[in-house]
C-alpha cells in the first residue's frame, strides 16, 4: 500500500469518476488502482483477464465481486431484471455499511466500482420500464413519460453512492457521434445513463495506441487502402474531460493515469503535515 501525509483523509468528498472509452483501453485496470477494498460490480464479460492480473500482481486485495452476467436469462433478460436490480442494490448498501465503518476506524473505505455503467442503465430499464410491445397504441405514443421512474431509480443509487465514503468508478463503453448529414465522426460519447456526468466529479476518457488506431473514420479509410498500422502497446492515456475539483485538469492527458497519479495532482499541495493516510496500492 502506498502511504501519503496528509493533516486529514484527502478529501471531506471522495472522487466519482466516470471512466469511458473503446474496449482495451485501460479502464477497468484504471479503476483498480484506486484504494482497496473493492466492491466490483461485473457487467463486462471481458473483464475476467483484468481480475486475474490484478489479484496476481496484488495477491492481497479484497475484491467482493457481484456477478450480473451469469444470471441473465439470455432468452428472456427481462424476466430476470428485477431480481439482478435488488442485487445491485443489496451491494449498495453493503457497501457504504461496510465503507463507513472503516471510515470511523480510520481506515481507507475502499472503491465501488460498476463496470459497466451503461449495462447497468440497461438492466434499470428493464426492470422499471414496462415492455413497450405490450402496450396500446396510445399509450406507446407517450411511451417517453415512463423514464420517470428508471431515472428516479438510477439517480438514487448514484447519489447514495456519491454521498458516502467510498471512491466510485463508473465504467462505459462509448458511442459514435454522428454529424447532421449521418456521416460518422471521429467523436464519441458514453454510452448509459445520460445523466451521470452531472453527478460525477470527474471525467476520464481513455485511449491506447492500437484503440486510436483502428477506432475513428481517417484511420479506417487509410487502413482501407492498405496503409500499415502501429503496433499495439499496453500504454494507455487518460485524458481528462471534466474535474469539478481540478478544473486545470480539464483538456490534458496523462500517460497511464492511475489514482496515485490523480491524488498527487488533485490533493498533494492541499492536505500536508502530520497524519499518515492509506489511499492505494503502490
Amino acid at each position: 500500500m502506498t502511504v501519503y501525509r496528509s493533516d486529514s483523509p484527502p478529501t471531506e468528498k471522495t472522487l466519482f469518476v466516470n471512466v469511458f472509452g473503446p474496449p482495451k483501453t485501460g479502464k477497468t485496470s484504471f479503476a483498480f488502482s484506486f484504494p482497496g477494498p473493492f466492491y466490483y460490480q461485473r457487467f463486462d464479460r471481458r473483464s475476467s483477464k483484468v481480475l486475474r492480473d490484478v489479484l496476481h500482481a496484488l495477491p492481497d486485495t479484497f475484491i467482493d465481486e457481484e456477478d450480473y452476467i451469469t444470471e441473465v436469462d439470455p432468452l428472456n433478460s427481462r424476466a430476470s431484471a428485477p431480481l439482478l436490480w435488488a442485487k445491485f442494490e443489496r451491494a449498495v448498501q453493503k457497501a457504504i455499511k461496510e465503507g463507513r465503518e472503516r471510515e470511523a476506524a480510520g481506515e481507507p473505505a475502499g472503491t465501488f466500482i460498476i463496470d459497466g455503467g451503461h449495462r447497468l442503465w440497461d438492466l434499470c430499464q428493464e426492470t422499471f420500464l414496462p415492455d413497450k410491445a405490450t402496450l396500446a397504441p396510445n399509450q406507446q405514443r407517450s411511451y417517453r413519460l415512463n423514464y420517470a421512474l428508471p431515472n428516479e431509480k438510477f439517480t438514487n443509487a448514484i447519489l447514495s453512492l456519491e454521498a458516502s465514503p467510498l471512491y466510485v468508478v463508473v465504467i462505459h463503453h462509448t458511442r459514435a457521434v454522428y454529424n447532421a448529414e449521418g456521416q460518422e465522426t471521429e467523436n464519441v460519447r458514453p454510452d448509459g445513463f445520460k445523466r451521470i456526468p452531472y453527478l460525477n466529479t470527474l471525467d476520464v476518457f481513455t485511449l491506447s495506441t492500437r484503440a486510436d488506431s483502428v477506432n475513428t473514420p481517417r484511420v479506417r479509410a487509410s487502413m482501407a487502402q492498405g496503409a500499415n498500422l502501429p503496433s499495439p502497446t499496453t500504454e494507455f492515456y487518460g485524458y481528462v474531460a471534466l474535474s469539478a475539483y481540478e478544473p486545470t485538469l480539464e483538456g490534458k492527458t496523462f500517460k497511464n493515469l492511475s489514482f496515485k497519479q490523480l491524488f498527487e495532482l488533485i490533493f498533494e499541495e492541499r492536505w500536508r503535515g502530520g497524519k499518515l493516510y492509506t489511499v492505494g496500492a503502490a
